[in-house]
């Protein structure tokens, strides 16, 4: 069997404070992409107080993706309870459905259960903050993905906060991987990975997964993550106005995902403070121009220094959440690289 070779880096330093990649450049000097930062921490503010009207006027507003060509795509449910739903949303490639009775309907066979194929699989689990987005804006992402790499992606599509509490898209999330894993083969291999956010319930994850004895991914793989909701590090004040993600507006997501303070010392909150010594291989990407860097990069230096194969990667020019804006080409291409790069340590063995 092939071994993942661990790649860590140990700088965390690209020359420069001015973003060299065009798309990248006008992309942050653009207001079209970007809502006011006052309207989003109002917004937050006033569903924090029961009131979301205006917060989801502004999800209304987010785009939704469009697929790739050559991917099919189903939708199911996984029940948290009798009276708890999540939708997932599978991708998988065209002719490789080798699951019987795949009718797209809310009581999907008990066949689905494991997803609509027999390849390897992705569970995803989309960023926007806790707040913001859903399996609609990564469509392009996870569809190409399933096609690049011919694997199946099952998408989450989490109950967003503030309306839901702390550690709800955490326990949906661990639903759907329970669920998932249950009904896979023992060879069969199963990725776990999330962007922003989505990384921090992803590495959150894991965290419960060992507490519950589960199985744990292949690998895990973290595109820009949330790591820790407790301490600031100083890519937060380098890179808090004018790149994307601002530092008032980031803070504003934490308060309104997990206003209990004291909660966000939790590990499977603040997945940097948890030991990490039995984590699975895994992948971190973080962007030169991004608040998050040092935290994703301090994740990755711990990984290794716990004796974890892990492979860090700052993508130089990159803005934060690059992943889910394709029309940022050069950098989707890089990106895209590193992932296909990573699954393929384990997809070619």
């Amino acid at each position: 069997m092939r071994t993942f070779q661990s790649s860590f880096l140990e700088v965390d330093e690209i020359p420069g404070s001015v973003i060299s990649d065009p798309e990248s450049a006008q992309f942050v000097a653009s207001s079209q992409y970007y809502r006011s930062s006052q309207d989003d921490i109002e917004a937050v503010d006033l569903a924090m107080k029961g009131d979301s009207t205006k917060l989801n006027k502004l999800r209304g507003e987010q785009k939704v993706n469009t697929y790739e060509e050559g991917v099919d795509h189903a939708d199911r449910f996984v029940y948290l309870d009798s009276t708890n739903k999540i939708l997932v949303r599978h991708y998988y490639p065209h002719g490789t459905n080798s699951v019987k009775n795949s009718e797209n309907s809310e009581n999907s066979p008990e066949c689905h259960k494991g997803g609509f194929t027999n390849l390897p699989i992705l569970i995803f689990i989309h960023g926007g903050g806790w707040i913001y987005s859903s399996v609609e804006q990564r469509n392009q992402f996870c569809s190409l993905l399933s096609k690049t790499k011919n694997i199946e992606v099952a998408s989450i599509n989490y109950s967003l906060s503030p309306e839901a509490e702390c550690g709800k898209s955490l326990d949906e999330s661990h639903a759907v991987w329970e669920e998932v894993t249950a009904n896979s083969d023992s060879n069969r291999m199963i990725f776990l990975s999330g962007d922003s956010s989505g990384g921090n319930l992803a590495a959150g994850l894991v965290h419960l997964i060992l507490e519950k004895n589960l199985r744990l991914p292949t690998a895990l793989l973290l595109l820009y993550p949330v790591l820790d909701l407790v301490n600031e590090y100083p890519s937060y004040k380098i890179f808090g106005n004018g790149y994307g993600l601002q530092y008032t507006v980031m803070r504003k997501y934490i308060d309104g995902y997990c206003p209990d303070i004291k909660r966000r010392n939790n590990p499977s909150i603040s997945p940097l403070l948890g030991e990490l010594n039995h984590f699975p291989p895994t992948l971190v990407i973080t962007c030169q121009f991004d608040i998050l860097r040092n935290e994703g990069y301090a994740f990755a230096k711990k990984l290794d220094q716990a004796g974890v194969p892990v492979k860090y990667v700052c993508v130089e020019s990159a803005v934060h959440g690059f992943f889910s804006k394709p029309f940022l080409t050069k950098i989707n291409i890089v990106g895209h690289k590193i992932l296909n790069e990573f699954l393929d340590y384990f997809l070619k063995q």
